[in-house]
């Protein structure tokens, strides 16, 4: 029993982390280590009927955990208290892996989380009753395959080293068990063939890797049932009555461009909202100027100053595989072209179409202009907008609606709604928008919040074939009723949110950024990638992308919520009171998943370890105990250090004790204080590194330093309660790697 626990704890650790990586944190990491641990309880029991009984109670708790549905809901021959809503809600994350990029977030995609946390609980549990039964060849396959599958799902950097991880874990396996005939070789030659063939499919990332397996499985569609599609046509105007997109997708665009670029692929813009729906309104833009052999559209109005620099410019060279359109496709705001053999036509917004279209084999040019502000720049950045953009940018259903800096801006809006009954349809619209932040500090403000509410905080769901309302608004009915759209929803609703609260805004539409093949170091878009988002403008930078559709794509930009760089921190400091509203739709505070239910790490490895009874010890128990030890060692070091720094009565001493041990946490975490930084600078550095505010314990640690002995004492006692809260709130934002990471890391001893 005790070596069955020792053997399972490293590859059940492989196959929980690898899966785990498919996340994007949202303090979840935990349970998957609670599931792996509990998926060895079976194979420890016998005989055979209490290891089957401890099996169905082990998936029931772990069902519990994945999707919060207890099988003692279940009633005979009725599906609707567990069996319906489970089943749906495991197909509903199982088809969520083919639309929504990675990684994703958990408070945006629940269902795929937990059918992870059920794939990592069949893996673990398959694994420990091979190990229980001495059967290395069955084990080694099923951590080949448990720990292999993600990694191909979501290639990136360390694949070598994590391919020779799974192949060690994997030899280790063997060696450890010693039930089979010396001289039987015949199970080790075929495993040992089976992990170097996995190892180097694992490490290769998928533009080498070009298998059946690796390359097909991940464009897979399990829910289409058209055929496949050779040429693609488009009709960018929004439609709200549902999307398919076909079984087998088609790569319609390669494009050379860098990769680390973080931009989405835009062929028009749709700055009409008439009717009910945004179409796509075209006029004619100022004639290009002809530079170096392209054609210069630069001077477009509404770009800034900087975007007339080409140092600035994103190149990227198209090649059309399988898309039929009369649009030039290009990253950002395309400002350049080079058409080659055909003739463009340029529009006003930075469009340029031919009539005589594209296909198959093409190739064009595109530079454009693609910022990447700061939030303290956004925030900066002035409500100014001139009249020819307020005219076109600020009408929603006929109507011109008052500016965000108009002081009657409430008066004029209203009036308008009552002028209008058409416009009068979308005051639900504003008035969400309106709610959402009270009064957001500035326009940018606003523009994130109403993002990270459609992501994050409102209770959305991405259905490509949502519900069709009858007598309302398409838009509306997704805002206040359904809550169930795909892209065109999303960005639809909130670019009508945005121009009722007086901000130019319009949709766009194109692709997302596809996946890079680094081997050809170019970007393959299918006709999956297919997507529109919003566009707001900001003086001095022009139009910027932000993308309120809950996991269909990622920007670049540190400034939107859409982008896996999003600073929040500095977003918070830039939005006012605005930014912790943000903060609570991001982190799952507000309409996200329950996250007080998710286990420690620290006592879900303690479980997965298991013990020993020092008989018959191999290899790998060794190995396994040597680490522990080590790790053990480490630990037991840091306590002592933090007693002994507290040993110290005096509320000096305690401040000074607090301050090196917040000083020593986020050394282990990379990020190293400096001995002459002021409260106030490891108060910013810690608040930018992590989104934490660190301010109360500092507060509390200069009254405890210098205060006098009436108010030092009880500020330092309010000191110690402070960096306990504080450190929660820097583990809560921490992965489960990063805290693997600053376990073992020796700079706090240090520090």
């Amino acid at each position: 029993m005790a070596r069955t626990a020792l053997l399972f704890a490293l590859p059940a650790f492989l196959i929980a982390t690898h899966w785990a990586r498919l996340e994007d944190g949202d303090g979840m990491q935990g349970r998957f280590l609670w599931v792996a641990a509990l998926a060895l309880a079976p194979s420890l029991v016998r005989p055979l009927w209490a290891r089957l009984v401890v099996l169905a109670v082990a998936t029931a708790i772990a069902i519990r955990i994945a999707f919060e549905t207890s099988v003692l809901d279940a009633r005979p021959f009725r599906d609707e208290d567990f069996f319906g809503p489970f089943g749906q809600r495991l197909w509903r994350g199982f088809e969520a892996f083919f639309d929504v990029a990675l990684p994703f977030r958990v408070g945006e995609h629940p269902e795929m989380h937990g059918a992870i946390l059920l794939a990592v609980f069949g893996f673990c549990v398959a694994l420990a009753l091979a190990i229980a039964a001495r059967r290395p060849l069955l084990a080694s396959a099923v951590l080949i395959a448990g720990a292999g599958w993600p990694a191909t799902i979501l290639a990136g950097r360390a694949e070598l080293e994590r391919g020779a991880l799974i192949l060690g874990a994997a030899l280790l396996l063997f060696a450890a068990m010693r039930s089979l005939p010396t001289h039987d070789l015949r199970q080790p030659l075929v495993a040992g063939a089976v992990v170097v063939v996995a190892a180097v499919v694992v490490s290769s990332s998928p533009s080498v890797a070009r298998g059946e397996f690796v390359e097909g499985w991940r464009t897979w569609d399990v829910s289409s049932g058209s055929g496949p599609s050779l040429d693609v046509r488009y009709v960018w105007n929004a439609n709200y009555s549902g999307i398919r997109f076909p079984k087998e997708p088609t790569t319609v665009l390669s494009i050379d461009a860098d990769e680390q670029a973080g931009v989405y692929w835009r062929a028009t813009t749709l700055d009409l909202f008439d009717k009910g729906r945004w179409t796509e309104q075209l006029f004619n833009g100022t004639e290009p100027v002809e530079r170096d052999g392209r054609e210069d559209v630069s001077t477009d109005p509404f770009l800034p100053r900087a975007a007339r620099n080409p140092k600035t410019w994103l190149e990227a060279n198209v090649h059309v595989q399988a898309l039929r359109d009369d649009h030039f496709v290009g990253a950002g705001v395309p400002v350049a072209y080079d058409t080659g053999n055909k003739n463009a036509q340029y529009y006003l917004g930075n469009v340029a179409m031919t009539h005589e279209g594209t296909k198959r084999g093409d190739s064009y040019t595109v530079w454009s202009y693609s910022p990447k502000p700061t939030p303290e720049e956004l925030g900066r950045s002035a409500p100014r907008y001139p009249e020819y953009l307020t005219s076109l940018y600020l009408t929603v259903e006929g109507s011109p609606l008052p500016e965000w800096a108009a002081a009657d801006h409430d008066e004029r809006l209203q009036d308008a709604f009552l002028r209008n009954p058409r416009l009068r349809a979308y005051a639900p619209l504003y008035t969400q928008a309106r709610d959402l932040g009270g009064t957001p500090k500035n326009p940018y403000a606003a523009v994130v919040g109403i993002e990270s509410w459609f992501r994050s905080g409102g209770d959305f769901v991405y259905d490509e074939q949502p519900p069709v309302p009858r007598g309302t608004p398409p838009l509306v009915s997704f805002v206040t009723a359904t809550k169930s759209g795909y892209c065109q929803h999303f960005a639809g609703a909130m670019a009508v949110m945005l121009r009722t609260l007086g901000i130019p805004a319009r949709v766009a539409a194109g692709f997302t950024s596809g996946r890079f093949d680094s081997n050809a170091g170019r970007w393959l878009v299918a006709d999956r990638n297919a997507h529109t988002w919003v566009e707001a403008w900001f003086d001095g930078y022009g139009w910027l992308p932000f993308d309120p559709t809950p996991g269909r794509g990622q920007l670049g930009g540190s400034y939107t919520a859409s982008s896996l760089r999003f600073d929040l921190a500095a977003f918070r400091r830039a939005a006012g009171a605005a930014g912790q509203r943000v903060s609570d739709l991001l982190l799952g505070e507000s309409g996200g998943p329950d996250q007080t239910r998710r286990a420690p790490a620290s006592g879900a490895a303690g479980r997965a370890g298991g013990g020993g009874d020092g008989r018959d010890i191999g290899i790998v128990t060794l190995v396994v105990l040597i680490a522990l030890g080590a790790t053990l060692l480490l630990a037991l070091a840091k306590v002592a250090l933090r007693a002994a720094r507290f040993a110290k009565r005096d509320p000096r001493g305690i401040a000074a004790a607090c301050r090196r041990d917040l000083e020593g946490f986020v050394a282990d975490q990379g990020l190293n204080v400096p001995d002459s930084a002021t409260n106030a600078e490891v108060s910013a550095l810690v608040s930018e590194r992590f989104g934490v505010d660190p301010d109360p314990l500092m507060s509390a640690l200069t009254v405890a330093r210098y205060g006098p002995p009436g108010v030092a004492e009880p500020a330092a006692g309010r000191a110690r309660r402070e960096l306990k809260r504080l450190r929660r709130a820097l583990r809560s934002h921490l992965t489960l790697g990063r805290r693997a990471r600053g376990l073992l890391s020796v700079r706090s001893l240090t520090a």
